[in-house]
């Protein structure tokens, strides 16, 4: 389930959520790949959907801010 979470993104940022969504499913397709400890696949997993919507949400503000300038 962890690696589909980051699809949620397309609802949220459209194109660039869209994105960030698609690098951050692959990024956990890879995790989930790994032979590591169950633990340590969850703990990568919620960093890169964190990371994931960080830089969506970086972006949407940089977005705003360059065209609504005051």
């Amino acid at each position: 389930m962890l690696v589909l979470t980051p699809l949620l993104l397309v609802v949220l940022g459209g194109l660039v959520g869209g994105i960030m969504g698609a690098v951050g499913l692959l990024a956990n397709l890879a995790i989930a790949r790994r032979q590591l400890s169950s633990g340590v696949k969850v703990a990568a997993m919620i960093g890169v959907i964190v990371v994931a919507f960080v830089v969506v949400y970086v972006i949407a503000i940089v977005l705003y801010a360059s065209t609504h300038k005051t």
